[in-house]
């Protein structure tokens, strides 16, 4: 069990927790929209884990990385954008921004979700516009916006998702034996 002495800065769960994190966003089809779901997250590189849902706060000192490095089955913590549709020839969208603040060994970020009806940029504007506004009410200097968002045009069942994963980055400490 983990305990933090009274010097310890409590972040995450207990301890000085620092964060991994990878965005991805795909489309899925299937017989149901059960079906449809699950493929666009398998596409997407979320499809082997179970997954936590999440409010949509980045920790501090969280970096990105490019691929997911956990056994399938794990529990993954994520915070995602997803609409199903039936509705053959509509478009929909699926959307993820990332407020990245400018001293994140300092600050926390913030991760908006946007998903409907319409077109990728409606999407990202109102996902990036819900980024400015949280991040002003807590009074963190903003220093980027990352967005990750898919498109698509309903064929039988359809999912968008874009998503986001939260993965504990093993400490220092711990990846030695002794």
């Amino acid at each position: 069990m983990w305990e933090a002495s009274n010097n310890e800065v409590i972040d995450g769960v207990v301890g000085k927790l620092q964060f991994d994190f990878f965005i991805s966003s795909a489309v899925g089809h299937g017989s149901t929209s059960l079906n449809s779901f699950d493929a666009a997250l398998f596409v997407a590189g979320f499809g082997n884990f179970n997954l936590v849902k999440v409010s949509s706060i980045l920790p501090r000192n969280s970096c990105k990385v490019d691929n997911v490095e956990l056994h399938p089955g794990t529990l993954l913590h994520t915070a995602y954008a997803a609409f199903t549709s039936e509705g053959q020839g509509d478009i929909i969208s699926a959307c993820l921004a990332v407020g990245i603040p400018q001293s994140p060994e300092d600050h926390i970020g913030v991760i908006m979700e946007a998903g409907g009806l319409g077109e990728l940029s409606l999407r990202r504007d109102a996902a990036k516009a819900m980024v400015v506004e949280a991040m002003a009410l807590r009074g963190i200097p903003l220093d980027e916006i990352v967005t990750e968002g898919v498109e698509a045009q309903v064929q039988d069942c359809t999912t968008v998702f874009a998503g986001i994963g939260l993965m504990p980055r093993p400490r220092k400490d711990e990846s030695k034996s002794g």
